[in-house]
């Protein structure tokens, strides 16, 4: 009996059935279903609207060459036993729910908004993803050589390689979005995103991984991972990151652009002797370790502001803009060598006597090495006073700065920089000129007595031979003359 319209199509062994469809197009079938014992089918000719589900029972591929349009009561596709390939474009506005442990394959354009509740998805070469996709947890979604522009994307499974995302970006706690060699994530919505699972950025020497989000960017630890592992990889948080979870650098080359705030209970690492450059500003609030053993470093250059704390570990930090120690007076400690460049102006805030929490100490293990400008700053209405020291540096330095630009000090004060470059100290001495003139005034006070007392000692001696001729008219009169001559 030949099928009509609104019926289940099934497909069993091959004996007597065409696998051309001759029905006028878009007629509306309630499902297709290939039974167990199923040949290998692949269905083509005029385009059918289905209303119910597309199912393979069987172990055999099955492939769906011509057009489908998915409608109310339809949209899902069961790949129970066997792999499905939709060759053929799929229209329709209902989600198309995939199901099943085996793979499904697109191999055309696919508009409806697609959910992976099980197994896995494919995009072959030639497809065209342009839809809303969710990937349900255990699930799988790969891009082997298709288009994923995707309007929105939710992810509690596995997202694999390149894809575009025009509205929403969630990465879920069970997440894993993964970023291979030559492969790329864009997130094109200015709207802030977030990843609470883990985006695997993972290139090579010679195909780095790319990841761009041109809205504020949340790496968060709420429930899930909160981890984006990086090798050879280059990353472009337009809109500034702010990490709250893990970020691991291990191996290779790695660039970051964008504002990166690290803060409390975040943490970037640098290990496996892997290079990052930061390019834009880095406020460090939380944990930065960049791990160095035997002869292989790790190393991280910062071409923007620094500023927050140090840094465990005893890999090498290369400064090449500011540095701000804290964002308030504070001790700062990096664990291995650090370079000061050029182009580099330090700023240290005085508030007080206590170094860490009235003044900025920079405490290094390694080398440090000085270069560039170094500006210190007065606050909150701090006066010091002669005989004060304040020790800026902590470690074994070589270099010196350019310009050393220090704040006015009142009551004829000023800075004593002799130590800067062997200690690291700084003090607080009368100026020069004041000692000048309290010497000068010494001396003239010196020089004023002993005047006085040459004075002193004339006039003594003229009126004793005055008065011998008369001492005993004036005894007489004047009763006992009491001379005190100078010693």
């Amino acid at each position: 009996m030949s099928p009509i319209s609104l019926d289940e199509l099934h497909f069993g062994p091959a004996t007597h059935v065409s696998n051309n469809n001759d029905f006028p197009a878009d007629t509306q079938f309630n499902g297709i279903i290939f039974n167990a014992d199923a040949a290998t089918y692949t269905l083509s000719g005029n385009r059918l609207k289905l209303v119910g589900p597309l199912v393979n029972n069987s172990s055999a591929t099955q492939t769906i060459a011509l057009n489908l349009v998915m409608q109310s009561g339809g949209g899902t596709i069961d790949t129970a036993s066997g792999d499905i390939v939709l060759s053929g474009t799929v229209g329709g506005s209902i989600n198309l729910v995939k199901r099943g442990s085996a793979t499904l394959t697109l191999a055309n354009t696919v508009s409806p908004p697609i959910t992976v509740e099980q197994g896995q998805v494919v995009a072959a070469p030639g497809s065209l993803i342009n839809g809303n996709l969710t990937v349900a947890v255990a699930a799988r979604f790969e891009n082997a050589g298709g288009t994923v522009s995707l309007r929105n994307l939710t992810n509690g499974g596995t997202l694999v390689g390149n894809a575009r995302v025009g509205g929403t970006f969630i990465n879920q706690p069970s997440g894993d979005v993964r970023v291979g060699a030559g492969q790329s994530l864009y997130i094109q919505n200015g709207s802030p995103q977030s990843n609470s699972g883990l985006i695997e950025l993972i290139g090579t020497a010679n195909g780095q991984a790319q990841f761009e989000s041109v809205g504020p960017f949340t790496n968060t630890s709420g429930g899930g991972k909160g981890m984006i592992a990086v090798q050879n990889a280059t990353l472009h948080f337009d809109g500034g990151l702010n990490n709250q979870a893990a970020i691991a650098f291990s191996y290779g080359v790695n660039n970051v652009f964008g504002k990166v705030t690290n803060v409390p209970g975040g943490k970037i690492s640098v290990a496996g002797g892997a290079g990052v450059t930061f390019y834009d500003d880095v406020v460090q609030n939380g944990i930065l370790e960049v791990s160095a053993v035997g002869s292989t470093h790790s190393s991280v250059v910062f071409y923007g502001a620094y500023s927050g704390g140090g840094c465990i570990g005893s890999g090498d930090v290369f400064l090449m803009g500011d540095l701000r120690p804290g964002n308030s007076p504070v001790e700062v400690t990096f664990g291995g060598n650090v370079l000061l460049a050029s182009s580099t102006n330090t700023v240290m805030e005085l508030a007080g006597l206590t170094p860490g929490t009235q003044y900025d100490r920079l405490n290094v293990i390694g080398q440090l090495i000085l270069a560039g400008e170094l500006d210190l700053v007065l606050l909150d209405g701090f006066e010091p006073k002669a005989g004060e020291s304040f020790d800026l540096f902590n470690a074994t330095m070589s270099g010196e700065f350019s310009r050393v630009t220090l704040p006015l000090l009142k009551n004829g004060l000023s800075w004593n920089t002799s130590n800067l470059y062997s200690t690291g100290e700084i003090s607080v001495v009368p100026e020069p000129s004041t000692l000048g003139l309290l010497g000068v005034g010494c001396l003239g006070l010196l020089g004023y007595r002993w005047r006085r007392r040459r004075q002193k000692r004339s006039l003594s001696l003229a009126g004793e031979t005055a008065l011998s001729g008369q001492a005993g008219t004036d005894l007489q009169e004047n009763g006992p003359a009491i001379l005190s001559m100078p010693t």
